[in-house]
């Protein structure tokens, strides 16, 4: 059982009306899906979770204003099994180039965890079309 999120790796911002759709198939075949949309914008230090895997997470208030620095987003809920690949649509950035210098995955078990770059060596980035993107991640 694991947990995967999508996690700054730069400072940014995403705008009012931004989100992040997640797919995962996993080696046994269920799908898992996220969404998450910013009724808002929110500024991203590196490290914060900007979406996760799991659930659905609409983030319509300033959490900053309220004294949270997690800008309102739910924890990520648990994944089962092996991932196989992972499909991201977003509108926050539209080339695999900016979602590499963007974001990385943090996959984790609430133990330990592991920072997967997208412009690591065992990961393939494949663009589908704008803002979408096939993530294949190589087992080591």
């Amino acid at each position: 059982m694991f947990f995967l999120e999508i996690r700054a790796l730069i400072h940014q911002c995403v705008r009012l009306g931004t989100f992040f759709y997640l797919e995962a198939e996993e080696a046994n075949g269920l799908v898992s899906t996220g969404r998450d949309e910013y009724h808002l914008s929110v500024e991203f230090e590196p490290g914060e979770r900007m979406a996760a895997l799991g659930r659905v997470c609409i983030i319509q208030f300033d959490a900053a204003c309220l004294g949270r620095t997690d800008h309102g987003v739910l924890p990520p809920v648990a994944i089962l099994g092996l991932l196989k690949s992972l499909r991201l649509r977003t509108n926050h950035v539209q080339t695999p180039h900016d979602i590499a210098r963007s974001v990385y995955l943090w996959v984790h078990d609430n133990v330990k965890g592991r920072v997967i770059r997208l412009d690591d060596k065992h990961v393939n980035l494949l663009p589908l079309e704008s803002g979408q993107f096939l993530i294949e991640l190589e087992q080591k």
